[in-house]
């Protein structure tokens, strides 16, 4: 789950334990991601910040959730969120595949015998 806040406005911050009320109510295993977002407004006007690094860092690591602060308008960071996001989901994304890697990264994935099984499955266990 990416829980995005606008970090020159104090109350979407606020906002957030709404959301993670939502989560929690779901009793599912969740991936949190806490995304601080429009930084480069920030870093042109360091006034304009209402909530600071140390409050949202305090606040993950209260539901321990991953940190980030962004720029879309930027590009400061958001790879950096789905590159965590995707690394915590297929931790061997990053390693070249072997004969006998746990995971297969194919959009088409094939059974033993060699018949089609779906063209839209990116990712099976063996």
């Amino acid at each position: 789950a990416i829980l995005a806040y606008d970090i020159t406005d104090n109350n979407s911050f606020h906002q957030l334990t709404d959301y993670m009320k939502i989560i929690e109510s779901s009793q599912e295993n969740f991936i949190i991601v806490i995304v601080g977002t429009k930084l480069d407004l920030v870093l042109d006007n360091p006034e304009m910040r209402q909530v600071t690094v140390d409050e949202a860092k305090t606040y993950s690591s209260s539901l321990n959730a991953a940190f980030f602060e962004t720029s879309a308008r930027s590009n400061i960071s958001v790879e950096d969120v789905f590159d965590y996001i995707g690394n915590r989901i297929f931790p061997y994304a990053s390693q070249k595949p072997t004969d006998d890697s746990p995971l297969v990264f194919s959009p088409l994935t094939h059974s033993p015998n060699n018949s089609k099984i779906s063209e839209n499955i990116c990712c099976t266990i063996q």
